[in-house]
This record gives structure tokens, C-alpha cells and sequence, in this order.
């Protein structure tokens, strides 16, 4: 067939490759810092899958007076423009992507149904390349557990900003960049996993959850530590290591048995507070050269623990690595991760966000741990955070037997078809359906006047309010116990989180639980809101109205 000649300018290249009906396909190369479209077509449409580098993408209905929304699209990442769509796309780094639209790529056919608007990027963005010259984000195409290449995609969900990334009154007019969230199932080992990677400076050395500041969790982990001291009695005064510390919550607790504590935890502002407590704390990331430093200065530990942290981490080889140089030969390594089955069988899916990189279940852990000469010996369901697993995993053919909540796990992800990609799309389904029916039943308050705030900022807030579809004018504020997060706005939405009092200050008509998890001891909580004529909607695992 005959195609038009490549068309090369200061941006780039476009080079026609196919030109049928429906069939029009160009490849486009444009470079760092270069800017295409400013138009809107008529009748065409187009998908855009992005092979290498990204694209900020602005978007809004033809004739709209509403300000863009801007999207990063990522490397490996497909969207789509219908017509009558004002469109542009900027590019903060060298990037290669195709074209796929319904007329056909000639020029003449182009230009005639090609509509040119005002340029609806500004200056910013125009020098987006100068103000973020490195990616903070990257796309996974190898297994965390077993390092195969055959990843599945089996879930997308909206793109967010960071679940935790809360900002100041200043900065509350600045756009939020969001990043996909998309899970990957390996073929080889079934593990299922975040594709897109964060820049982990990025989420955690100014993070903003504590544990200390739930009640909940304060009981969890003191009977968390019970349970360790009981099940695998720790020499007294021996090594407890924390990964992921936070606040020092639980390794209280082992240093009131008697033990000697260490917390490691790349946080800054929390590890200065952990030590004020008389926490000792490493600020920074655990790594196998760190976990032999600990072990040459201190000594072996008898108990090394990680909770909601596993899930955190990107190379997971290098900190089970450094877990081989710092465990003693009787010690056990206790975890404890969101487990999938819940994620599944509870409709948790607003526990997935850009900071859990791992969605565990039983199965391919324990060839992992095999690998590395460790084998999984417990692997017990717990309830916080709405399910999860702990694990506890010692040196191969060490001291304690294998339990068997091992092989019960495995067997009954196996009935639950954990494996199947069909299981995700029921999944899927049933968050969609979720949505609908809260975004109705909120619009349908709002229409009759009614005020509705939310209850609790955990980062799951995050996914669940951009996932469901509900829109920042459907919730005025949301009140939230932790002083970090008091008087700050709410990622990408910037609703202003506010102390709990406001909720009998402002007397909200209906109260949206986001922290829908504790929503039991929240609604016990503040009976006297309730007694006053208010309302709590805990929105998942379905929609109930107290």
C-alpha cells in the first residue's frame, strides 16, 4: 500500500505504518520537552500506547470551560481520545508511542477534520522537562518473587496521586501528578504484583502515618509481641529488629519483655520521635550490608519483624538477603502483609495503592524463602486491615516444624482459583457496581441539601475515592485523629482534613466512614454525633447506613 513520507520537525518524527479503514497507524517520536496536538477532530478517534518515556496528558469536552485534567500516561500504558475532545500532550522525557485512530493518516484526510484550539498547556509544563529531569516512577516487567519475565495484567484501577501525599494550604492549588495502579500476575509463579514502581524517597522520608495514633492497632501489636515471646521465647535480652519501625509501637512492647530493640525506618521526622521515645532507630532502608552491620555491632537476632512493610519494597531479594545475615540460627523472621484472598473475598481493593508493591498469598512464598535457604513455617490469617497474613519463617531444617497452616492456606487459594485472571475480572466487576451505587446514593443527598463529611484519612482513602468516582464536592471535609494530617488537604482532591471535634462543630448530616475497617469501633465511638440526628454510610465491604 502506499503511505504517506515519515513527517520530521523540531518535535520528532511521525512515520505512517499501516493506512486502512479504522486501521490508521503512526508511530511518533517526540522529544524531551516538545508539546503536540492543541486540536480536537471532528469524527476521529485514536488510541495512543506509549512504547518508551511518558506523556502528560491534557483533556476536557469541547466547548468546556473547566480547566484540563492532566494525566501522566507511563511507558507500557494505552488511552484513548474520542472526538469533540480538546486534547495536547507535552513530554518531559524523550518518548516513543503509536496511534491507532479510525480515519486515515493521509494529510489531506488529517488536516480536514483536524479543528486547531489555544495552546491549553502553560509555561509550566511547557519546561516540565527542566522542573522533573528524572522519572520518578518506572514500569515492572520482571517477577519480585521469582524474577520471570511473564507478567499478566489481571486489574486496573484509576490512577491516583500518592495514597499518603497530603499537602499544605499553600500548596493546595498545585496540580498532584497521579500515577496508574495496574497489578501484574507472574505466569511462573502466580505472585501478584504493582507494575508501576515509585520512587521509594518519594512515599516514605516524610511519611505521615503513625500507628500509635489508633487504638486498634496499639491492642494488635501488643498481642502481636504476646504471641512471639509465647510461640518462639526470644533469650532474655536478646536482638529485636523492626524493619519498617514507624513510631515504635510495637517494639515497645518486646522492650517492656526485656528484649534489646532496634528499628529501622527511612522516615525521618517519625524515627526522631521513635528515639525521643527511647526507641533506638536507623533512619534509612534495610539492606543486606546493613543487616551484616547489625549483626557485627549487636549482635544476631533472635526476632526479626516486618509488618505492612514486605509489601513496601521493590527488591524483596535483597532484604530477605539481609534477614540471612542478621537472623541467628534459632530466630524467626515474623511478618505480616495484606493478605489477596481477603483483598478478594472482602472487596478490599482500596488497599491497593502506589506504596504496596506486593498483593501476597502462600503459595509462591515458599519457594522464595526456599531460595534463599528459609522456609515458611506459619503462615496464620489475621484481621487487621481488614485480613492479612502473618508469616513466620525460619533457617531451613531449624528448630521448629512446619505448621500446618501452611498447607491449609495453599489448598485453599487453590479453591478460590487465586490463579485465574477470570477471578480479577469478576473482581473488577463488583468494584465498579460498589461505585455506582455510593456515587447514586451520595449525588441523591446532595440534591436534597444535605451535608456529608468523611470519617478517617488512612491512605486507602485515596484509592477509594478516586476509584468509586466520587468527586471532591460530594464531601466537605473529613476529620482524621492524626496531628500530621490535621490542617493538610487531601491527596489530588484536597479536602481539608480537620480534628474529630469538627464533627459536632459542623454537625455533617451523613458521615462517609473512609477508615471503613474501623468502622465499627468509629460508629461506637461517637454514639453521641449519632444521637444528635447524624448519620454514618460505611461504604465497603457493601454499602450499610447507620
Amino acid at each position: 500500500m502506499s503511505l504517506e513520507r515519515p513527517f520530521v520537525d523540531e518535535r520528532g518524527r511521525i512515520m505512517p505504518l499501516v493506512d486502512l479503514p479504522m486501521e490508521s497507524c503512526v508511530l511518533i517520536e517526540s522529544k524531551k520537552g516538545s508539546v503536540r496536538a492543541n486540536h480536537y477532530h471532528r469524527s476521529d478517534w485514536h488510541f495512543c500506547y506509549v512504547l518508551s518515556g511518558s506523556i502528560l496528558y491534557l483533556h476536557r469536552p469541547h466547548g468546556s470551560e473547566v480547566e484540563p485534567e492532566k494525566v501522566m500516561i507511563g511507558q507500557g500504558q494505552l488511552f484513548f481520545t474520542p472526538p469533540m475532545v480538546d486534547h495536547a500532550m507535552v513530554f518531559p522525557e524523550d518518548t516513543t508511542f503509536l496511534v491507532l485512530g479510525r480515519n486515515s493518516r493521509t494529510q489531506e484526510v488529517y488536516e480536514a477534520d483536524v479543528v486547531r484550539i489555544a495552546p491549553m498547556h502553560d509555561h509550566e509544563h511547557e519546561h516540565l522537562h527542566q522542573l522533573a529531569p528524572e522519572p520518578d516512577s518506572r514500569r515492572r516487567s520482571t517477577c519480585r518473587l521469582c524474577s520471570s519475565g511473564g507478567l499478566s495484567k489481571v486489574l486496573s484501577l484509576a490512577p491516583t496521586p500518592l495514597a499518603n501525599a497530603f499537602v499544605t494550604a499553600e500548596e493546595r492549588d498545585a496540580e498532584q501528578r497521579r500515577y496508574p495502579i495496574e497489578l501484574g500476575m507472574c505466569r511462573e509463579c502466580g505472585h501478584v504484583q504493582l507494575l508501576d514502581v515509585v520512587d521509594p524517597r518519594k512515599l516514605y522520608e516524610h511519611y505521615v502515618y503513625v500507628s500509635g495514633t489508633s487504638p486498634v492497632f496499639v491492642r494488635h501489636f501488643e498481642s502481636y509481641a504476646r504471641y512471639v515471646c509465647e510461640r518462639f521465647a526470644p533469650t532474655p535480652g536478646g536482638l529485636v529488629v523492626d524493619i519498617g519501625s514507624n513510631d515504635g509501637t510495637l517494639l515497645r512492647f518486646f522492650q517492656k519483655a526485656g528484649s534489646r530493640v532496634i528499628g529501622i525506618d527511612p522516615a525521618k521526622e517519625i524515627g526522631e520521635a521513635s528515639r525521643r521515645s527511647g526507641i533506638p532507630v536507623i533512619t534509612g532502608f534495610f539492606t543486606p550490608e546493613l543487616g551484616a552491620r547489625i549483626a557485627a555491632e549487636h549482635g544476631h537476632a533472635d526476632v526479626i519483624t516486618a509488618n505492612n512493610v514486605i509489601a513496601h519494597i521493590d527488591d524483596l531479594n535483597a532484604v530477605v538477603q539481609g534477614i540471612g545475615h542478621l537472623l541467628s540460627p534459632g530466630g524467626v523472621f515474623v511478618f505480616e502483609v495484606s493478605y489477596l484472598v481477603d483483598v478478594l473475598d472482602k472487596t478490599l481493593f482500596d488497599t491497593i495503592y502506589h506504596e504496596h508493591l506486593d498483593y501476597h498469598t502462600v503459595e509462591p512464598l515458599v519457594p522464595f524463602f526456599a531460595r534463599h535457604g528459609l522456609e515458611l513455617i506459619e503462615a496464620i490469617r489475621v484481621d487487621t486491615h481488614g485480613g492479612s497474613l502473618r508469616g513466620v519463617v525460619q533457617r531451613a531444617g531449624g528448630r521448629h516444624p512446619v505448621g500446618a497452616s501452611v498447607g491449609e492456606a495453599i489448598a485453599n487459594e487453590t479453591r478460590m482459583q487465586m490463579r485465574e485472571e477470570g477471578t480479577f475480572r469478576a473482581f473488577d466487576d463488583h468494584i465498579r457496581e460498589i461505585g455506582e451505587q455510593l456515587v447514586r446514593l451520595l449525588r441523591e443527598l446532595k440534591s436534597q441539601g444535605k451535608s456529608i463529611a468523611g470519617f478517617g484519612a488512612p491512605a486507602k482513602a485515596t484509592t477509594l475515592l478516586y476509584q468509586l468516582g466520587i468527586e471532591p464536592d460530594m464531601i466537605d471535609f473529613i476529620v482524621d485523629d492524626s496531628p500530621l494530617k490535621q490542617g493538610r488537604f487531601s491527596p489530588g482532591m484536597h479536602i481539608p482534613v480537620v480534628p474529630a471535634q469538627e464533627l459536632y462543630d459542623r454537625r455533617p448530616d451523613y458521615v462517609v466512614v473512609l477508615a471503613w475497617n474501623f468502622a465499627q469501633p468509629i460508629v461506637a465511638k461517637h454514639a453521641a454525633y449519632r444521637e444528635g440526628g447524624g448519620r454514618f454510610i460505611v461504604p465497603l465491604p457493601e454499602i450499610e447506613i447507620h
